[in-house]
C-alpha cells in the first residue's frame, strides 16, 4: 500500500527558494484478490486455509508538500491519514487515523536540458498501533536514498527515479523505482502515463516476506511486499497555479500485495 507512492510533482526538478508545490489528494482501492508470498494470484483471505470471502479496502487522504530552500536544495515531505477495513460475511474490521509521516531533503543538479537530482528520506510512524487488525502501517522507522532525473518541453515531460529503501524491524530492504511521460495537450490538459513500485533486495524466508496481524491474520501493511503497477491520469491547470489532476494505476503483478486498481484525485497549488 504504501510501497507505491502518488506520483509527485518534481521529479528530477527542484524547486527555486521560495517556491513550493502543496497537494491534497484522495487515495482508494479494493480488492478481493492479492498476490501471495509466491506472487500467485489468489482470493484475499484473512486466515491461511480459511475459504470466507473477503474484501480490503483502503481509502486514504495524503497531504503533500515539496518547498524550495534555494541552492537547489529542496525539501518535501508527505502524511498519510487512512481508513482500512477487512470484511468477511458477517464480520468487519476497521482502522482510522493517521499513518505514516515522510520527509525528503533532495539537491539537484542540471545537465543540459536534464534536471536530476538525489535524495535521502526518511519515514516514521505516527500515533498508531501496529498491532491493530488491519493495521494502519508496519510501525517501524524506514530510510531510503534516491536518485532522479527529468526532460520536459512545449510539449510534455519524462521523469525516473531509483532508489535504495531500508525497512526497519524485520522487514526485507527494497529498491523502488518509477518512470512517468507526460502530454501537453494546450496551456490547461495534460495526459499522464504512470509506472511505479518496488522490488525486493532478497528474500530472507516467509516469516520476513510475509507478516500477520491479530489472531494470525494476514495484513499487506506489516509485510515485506514488491510491486508493479502502471496506469494513465489526466490534469488540468484550472486557473493559474491550481491543479486538479485524477490517477489509476492497476497492479501487474506483486507479492504480498492486494490486486487490481488504486484511484487518485488532486487538487494542487502551485506558487
Amino acid at each position: 500500500m504504501l510501497t507505491a507512492p502518488p506520483a509527485r510533482a518534481g521529479g528530477g526538478w527542484v524547486p527555486e527558494r521560495g517556491r513550493s508545490y502543496v497537494e491534497a489528494s484522495i487515495l482508494y482501492s479494493s480488492s478481493d484478490e492479492t498476490y501471495d508470498a509466491d506472487g500467485v494470484l489468489t482470493p484475499y483471505r484473512r486466515l491461511a486455509g480459511i475459504d470466507r470471502p473477503t474484501t480490503y479496502q483502503d481509502l486514504a487522504l495524503a497531504l503533500f508538500g515539496e518547498f524550495g530552500l534555494g541552492g537547489e536544495v529542496g525539501l518535501e515531505g508527505d502524511v498519510l491519514f487512512r481508513r482500512t477495513r477487512v470484511e468477511e460475511p458477517a464480520t468487519v474490521f476497521e482502522t482510522s487515523g493517521p499513518a505514516d509521516l515522510r520527509i525528503q531533503l533532495k539537491k539537484g543538479f542540471r545537465a543540459g536540458s536534464v534536471a536530476w537530482a538525489v535524495s535521502a528520506e526518511t519515514r516514521v510512524p505516527l500515533f498508531y498501533d501496529e498491532t491493530d487488525y488491519p493495521a494502519l502501517g508496519s510501525g517501524f522507522v524506514d530510510g531510503a536514498v534516491q536518485v532522479h532525473g527529468g526532460i520536459g518541453s512545449a510539449r510534455g515531460w519524462g521523469q525516473a527515479e531509483i532508489g535504495l529503501r531500508a525497512r526497519g524491524g524485520p522487514l526485507v530492504a527494497e529498491w523502488p523505482f518509477a518512470l512517468q511521460l507526460g502530454a501537453n495537450l494546450g496551456p490547461r490538459w495534460a495526459l499522464i502515463g504512470d509506472l511505479r513500485g518496488n522490488g525486493l533486495i532478497r528474500t530472507r524466508g516467509d516469516a520476513d516476506v510475509g507478516a500477520v496481524g491479530a489472531e494470525g491474520s494476514f495484513d499487506p501493511a506489516r509485510a515485506s511486499a514488491s510491486v508493479l503497477q502502471v496506469g494513465p491520469g489526466v490534469a488540468w491547470m484550472a486557473r493559474q497555479g491550481w491543479r486538479i489532476s485524477t490517477q489509476a494505476w492497476h497492479t501487474l503483478e506483486g507479492r504480498n500485495m492486494p490486486a487490481g486498481w488504486k484511484w487518485k484525485l488532486a487538487v494542487a497549488r502551485i506558487r
